[in-house]
């Protein structure tokens, strides 16, 4: 009997061991902004972004920020003074938050293309309060010059082979739009039928058909998707027929990208001018290259 009290007595000691005191639970308080990106037009004046707490309870307090250039540069496309500040923001429905101003110049009128600058959350002023999933965002100041308009109607200039012979190029790109199963469905822009190229060897190619691609108004870059020819001829019957292609990579998949800068367009890559032979839906490298352009830079003429 003594055995069996002494054992529950051990048991009971050992339960009370294990108890845990009662969980007691608070909400976090977080200050955050309330968007990862926006977007603004160089002519709106400016931008404000706002700042939000999430709290059970009324807050105000300091927080503190600061503004980083990316292509957009302080004092060329925007203003803000010492590229941080502190703002006071609050969760009290009877009072105001103050947002951050980003200040925009005006360059309706020159082309610029779009511009991003990055606005970041770096401390709040309350130890308590902590920062949000978004304490940083990017913003896209709009260049009301550019889009599609800027770059359709034709192109012409010079340029030189990896060797320093002389190419030229004759380019005219209008709008594309893609038809119902269209393999380009993200297709926006072509180089049209009668552009041409003047290779390095001397050789004189015109386009015989649309060459599609996109033009991304963000980077102001046109891709041309790869595996298109752009001219073709009878080589005689052994060859059969042979086309320029843009690249002279073997599996023919190297897409072509052109930089749009403010009147001008410059190849991003260098340029290849190979002969293919067709087979069917297939294009085959002959070994025969035609030169490389190295640099070329196109003005609009129209």
């Amino acid at each position: 009997m003594k055995k069996s009290a002494y054992i529950l007595s051990i048991l009971a000691i050992s339960l009370s061991g294990c108890l845990t005191p009662k969980a007691e639970y608070t909400s976090a308080e977080i200050v955050t902004l309330e968007a990862s990106r926006y977007s603004v037009k160089e002519d709106a004046g400016e931008l404000k972004i706002p700042v939000t707490i999430f709290s059970d309870k009324h807050r105000s307090l300091a927080v503190t920020y600061k503004v980083t250039d990316s292509t957009a540069v302080a004092g060329k496309h925007y203003t803000h003074e010492n590229k941080s500040g502190v703002i006071n923001v609050t969760n009290d429905p009877k009072a105001k938050s103050d947002s951050i101003t980003i200040s925009l110049i005006d360059s309706t009128g020159i082309f610029t293309g779009n511009k991003i600058l990055v606005v970041e959350l770096v401390t709040s002023a309350d130890e308590n309060v902590h920062m949000g999933a978004t304490t940083k965002c990017v913003v896209k100041i709009i260049d009301v010059d550019g889009g599609m308009s800027l770059i359709i109607g034709n192109w012409s200039g010079t340029g030189k082979s990896d060797d320093g012979k002389s190419v030229t190029a004759d380019i005219i790109l209008e709008e594309y739009t893609p038809e119902e199963d269209d393999i380009y469905p993200d297709a926006n822009i072509m180089i049209a039928e009668g552009s041409k190229f003047k290779d390095p060897v001397g050789n004189s190619w015109e386009s015989q058909g649309p060459i599609i691609g996109r033009f991304d108004e963000d980077t102001y870059e046109i891709e041309i998707y790869p595996g298109q020819p752009f001219d073709g001829g009878n080589f005689g019957e052994d060859i059969g027929v042979l086309y320029v292609a843009l690249d002279n990579d073997a599996d023919y998949k190297v897409s072509w990208f052109i930089n749009v800068g403010e009147d001008v367009l410059s190849f991003k890559d260098k340029v290849f001018f190979s002969l293919y032979s067709e087979s069917g839906d297939t294009y085959k490298f002959s070994g025969y290259s035609c030169g490389t352009i190295a640099e070329l830079n196109l003005t609009k003429v129209d």
